[in-house]
């Protein structure tokens, strides 16, 4: 591994990104010992009390944020557009992108979801008729 005289030179960005990624993991740290432990500490009754309180407290969450995803649209998540302007590869996607902007997010990935589902059973099926004289094999030595 890289000790400290061979440590792998950051650029400026990736500094950043690993600087803000520690203050991240402290701030989350500090939430979870200066505010959830001393929470379940004083409104549990036990060790399972508080497990079964995180659990619910999770799933209420999930419910609510997939309650948003059912209305949120896909235009909605602004983080996104600056993404598609950097490069040929990221326009193309961007095309992709403003098919989708006005569909609500749950409903957007249902249909990437789905679109992958057909071209998979499409796969399937295909394969199942192709007589395997019709595949185009390369073979490892053949490649010139």
């Amino acid at each position: 591994m890289f000790n400290k005289k061979n440590k792998p030179k950051l650029s400026p960005e990736q500094k950043a990104l690993v600087e803000e990624k520690e203050r991240e993991e402290k701030r989350r740290g500090q939430i979870l010992k200066d505010k959830i432990y001393p929470f379940l500490v004083a409104h549990t009754e036990s060790i399972e009390d508080a497990k079964i309180q995180l659990q619910t407290m999770g799933l209420v969450i999930e419910q609510a944020f997939m309650n948003q995803k059912r209305k949120q649209k896909v235009s909605e998540l602004t983080e996104m557009v600056g993404e598609f302007d950097k490069d040929a590869t990221a326009k193309r996607y961007r095309e992709f992108y403003d098919i989708l902007a006005d569909e609500p997010i749950n409903v957007a990935a249902d249909l990437i979801n789905s679109m992958g589902n057909i071209i998979q059973n499409n796969e399937r099926k295909e394969a199942r008729m192709r007589k395997l004289s019709d595949l185009a094999i390369q073979f490892i030595n053949d490649q010139r």
